[in-house]
């Protein structure tokens, strides 16, 4: 399995948009085969999302393709105008 932590900047004031926006982002992540889990924390202005896809090749598929279901996912809800990815650890479990 492949997991990956990613944290968010949620935007002054837009906590509870931050989360109506990424309900259905995490909606099309979780319908991709290959996808195992998709959750996220809420806690004051950041985020914090934990995925678990079957190998890393799956993640690379979903995330990482410009023109793949996440990025489109992103860019349909706008969701880059309530929160700014920080960064993510990521790699195998064991």
């Amino acid at each position: 399995m492949y997991m990956v932590v990613s944290t968010w900047r949620i935007a002054p004031g837009m906590k509870d948009e931050a989360q109506t926006r990424s309900a259905p982002v995490r909606e099309v992540l979780r319908s991709q085969p290959g996808v195992m889990l998709v959750e996220a924390i809420y806690e004051d202005d950041e985020a914090v999302a934990v995925h678990i896809y079957k190998s890393e090749q799956d993640y690379d598929r979903i995330v990482n393709d410009p023109n793949g279901p996440f990025v489109q996912a992103l860019e349909k809800h706008s969701l880059e105008e309530v929160m700014t990815w920080e960064g993510s650890r990521r790699g195998p479990t064991f």
